[in-house]
């Protein structure tokens, strides 16, 4: 994210919104087949999320809770309300983080570019036929500041967007009369 946003003089606010669809059965015990949440990392390289993710899909159920916790202690960006522990049983989650004036350093980090990472994560908690195709959900980010200060934050955000090229599968179908 832009360092003029984190240093701009006046209240600031990012919110992610996260959304998804899982597959269900009738039954009402535990009828959602799988359950995603997601958490923000702040002051964190690459490699060290990387290596925690494996750490984390190699454990299992009960130490895989424990590594995320305390790996979220120390690099979770606790100022992104709710925590993912009051949010995770739902399939519509928001996090937000507020500041006044004069905050925002928190998210800045030594001579590094200041950034935040979103790792979404899930477990699922029965077999489904649809469980061999990835879940989708949906991810939006919304920066906004209240200031007359034009800090081109739209186009300083573009510019450090990595977006993946998506993959698009077309299926022909044929009706016969």
């Amino acid at each position: 994210m832009p360092t003029e946003f984190l240093k701009l003089n006046s209240a600031k606010r990012i919110a992610v919104g996260f959304a998804y669809n899982p597959p269900t059965r009738l039954s009402r015990k535990d009828y959602i087949a799988n359950s995603l949440w997601f958490e923000v990392f702040r002051r964190i390289d690459v490699e060290t999320l990387l290596n925690y993710k494996g750490k984390k899909e190699k454990a299992d159920e009960e130490a895989a809770e424990k590594i995320m916790e305390n790996f979220a202690a120390q690099y979770g960006a606790k100022d992104f309300l709710p925590g993912y522990t009051e949010i995770m049983k739902s399939t519509l989650q928001q996090r937000v983080w507020e500041k006044g004036a004069k905050g925002g350093g928190d998210l800045l980090w030594e001579d590094n570019d200041p950034h935040i990472y979103l790792l979404v994560t899930g477990k699922a908690r029965f077999k489904h036929p649809d469980e061999a195709l990835p879940q989708p959900y949906a991810l939006a980010i919304t920066f906004s500041y209240e200031s007359k200060a034009d800090i081109q934050l739209r186009q300083k955000i573009s510019e450090q967007v990595k977006i993946k090229q998506r993959e698009q599968v077309r299926i022909r179908t044929q009706v016969q009369v």
